[in-house]
């Protein structure tokens, strides 16, 4: 039968090995060998029990106080891997009160000034009036201690308050609420729709 295996069938040459590719002989073994630690130590985090190596994360586990002192946000001007940070002394929690000189949530109109300690609630607000708070969408509050809240009212005069839709209470001390009215003379209040 041809599918029989012979002899002369089998390549029994061996190559030849040249002298680079031989085993390296035992005493380079032994000299590394040597060098090695015999015994394994714990170093900090690290804990072998029989021959399991384990790590503690150390990520975290300082635990939190409770505190009634400022607690400073901290935080870094750019991402990347350890950045420099930072903290702003007018910015900090205490007591579970947040705390700024100036808020914003939401966006203020582009290019408005920033009243001092004004707040900016909403969408293109402006709070430009020391102490003023605008909220809702394209409010302005430019008087100082003004309040303008809704759609597009503006309490420009100083300690004035507009809310609704395109009220404006311009004068000292004015209110207007409603839907296009008009407080403009000092103490004066407009409410409804077109007063």
């Amino acid at each position: 039968m041809d599918s029989v295996l012979k002899r002369t069938d089998i390549d029994t040459s061996i190559p030849s090995v040249s002298r680079d590719t031989r085993i390296p002989s035992t005493k380079l073994f032994t000299t590394q060998l040597a060098t090695k630690q015999n015994t394994l130590s714990q170093g900090t985090n690290i804990t072998i029990s029989g021959n399991t190596i384990s790590a503690t994360d150390t990520k975290n586990t300082a635990g939190s106080t409770d505190t009634s002192s400022k607690i400073y946000l901290i935080g870094a001007t750019s991402q990347g891997t350890n950045p420099q940070t930072y903290s702003d002394n007018e910015v900090y929690t205490q007591d579970g009160v947040l705390n700024a000189q100036e808020l914003t949530i939401g966006s203020r109109q582009s290019g408005s000034t920033i009243g001092t300690k004004s707040s900016a609630l909403g969408n293109s607000v402006t709070a430009s009036g020391n102490y003023s708070v605008a909220e809702g969408s394209t409010t302005k509050a430019t008087g100082s201690y003004s309040h303008a809240e809704g759609v597009s009212s503006i309490a420009s005069g100083d300690y004035s308050h507009a809310e609704g839709m395109n009220t404006k209470a311009t004068g000292t001390y004015t209110h207007a609420e409603g839907g296009s009215t008009l407080a403009s003379r000092g103490g004066a209040h407009a409410e409804g729709n077109d007063s």
